[in-house]
């Protein structure tokens, strides 16, 4: 076995859920003749692995495969919006997109997912290589965020009933930010398992507030015949927001961490430089794995030195990593604030929306009796 063996327990629950499937599910329900849009899959799939790989090499500094990716990445984007124009059956309905109520659903819901999702990316690794959790410690103490998150999402409902969906998203982002805020000023390499636990509860349950008015957008924004393309969306918040946030975050954790100790190798007295060799100065600032390989190599008090350095560039990364996300969930919030649509607004466009999809259902019932 090998690290990647900790996906192979859904294996099992795969099998079992194609096996249900082929057994259960109709093979023909609703289909339409439109074909679809395979040109304008492959595009997107194209655009975001690209835009993907390529905010992974910006800690190496700019390079002739960096300008590759991004450019590819951009080239297909805009193929893809163009394709969208003139497919005959698109993926991405533009102009249902452009309500209001669906587009700024789908930028907070993608900045809250993938907040959470760098949370949890950055949060592991600064439990383990910071605070000197074990593996099964440092996932443990992640449960406090799903636990919120679920405990608080059917109370979200609740509230977008009586409040509306802007209310809803503006205090689940307002707790987002909190719970950043509290992981940039108490996770240092002091930290207790206490604000640990605090600060994913605070960030769960922000984003358990958020996704039920995200979701419930997203749907109600479009008719019935364009259900797909809402349940879509509201994966591709998820899918797309975490890979992107994970791909940015952990950059600008690596940036940061390696600008560190570039400053400090600078700063080293004339005989401690020369003592340091060029492999040895690349395995440090390459990351903190390394910095624990050379300092294992090192007399003690020197690989102590080096090990509360490395312990020190990464919380720094970490905690401007977590800035970042603050800053984007603050944007998210006065996105919210400014172009969602007020409750009585936002109702009166849904129940358009229903009146709308009963008209397509008449519509087909209709045309499938005269058949």
């Amino acid at each position: 076995f090998w690290w990647g063996s900790v996906f192979l327990f859904a294996l099992p629950l795969a099998v079992v859920v194609i096996v249900l499937a082929l057994r259960v599910l109709p093979a023909h329900a609703g289909e339409e003749d439109s074909p679809v849009d395979n040109i304008g899959g492959v595009l997107s799939v194209i655009g975001v692995a690209c835009l993907i790989m390529g905010i992974q090499t910006l800690p190496n500094g700019f390079s002739a495969t960096m300008g590759v990716l991004f450019g590819v990445a951009a080239v297909a984007i805009a193929l893809f919006f163009w394709r969208q124009t003139r497919a005959p059956r698109p993926l991405v309905d533009l102009k249902a997109a452009s309500v209001p109520s669906f587009w700024v659903a789908a930028v907070a819901g993608t900045i809250t997912f993938g907040s959470l999702m760098g949370a949890l990316f950055l949060g592991s690794q600064f439990t383990q290589n910071v605070l000197g959790y074990d593996a099964l410690k440092a996932a443990l103490v992640t449960l406090p965020m799903s636990l919120a998150l679920m405990l608080v999402s059917p109370v979200a409902g609740k509230v977008v009933a009586s409040r509306g969906s802007r209310f809803t998203l503006a205090v689940g982002l307002i707790i987002v930010a909190v719970g950043f805020i509290v992981m940039v000023l108490t996770w240092r390499s002091t930290a207790g398992v206490g604000v640990v636990l605090l600060a994913y509860a605070i960030v769960g349950a922000g984003v358990g507030v958020c996704a039920t008015p995200a979701a419930h957008s997203l749907m109600a924004s479009l008719p019935v015949s364009r259900a797909g393309m809402g349940s879509a969306f509201t994966d591709l918040t998820r899918d797309f927001g975490g890979a992107i946030m994970q791909a940015v975050m952990g950059t600008v954790l690596a940036i940061v961490y390696a600008n560190y100790f570039e400053k400090a190798f600078a700063s080293l007295p004339p005989q401690e430089a020369a003592n340091l060799s060029d492999e040895a100065a690349a395995q440090i600032v390459g990351s903190y794995q390394g910095a624990e390989a050379v300092a294992a190599s090192y007399p003690q008090a020197s690989a102590e030195r080096l090990t509360a350095a490395a312990n020190q560039a990464f919380t720094e990364g970490k905690s401007v990593a977590y800035v970042l996300a603050l800053v984007l969930t603050l944007i998210a919030l006065v996105l919210v604030w400014w172009k969602y649509p007020r409750k009585d607004d936002e109702r009166a466009f849904f129940r358009t929306m229903e009146d709308k999809s009963l008209a397509e259902e008449a519509a087909a019932a209709n045309a499938a009796g005269a058949a």
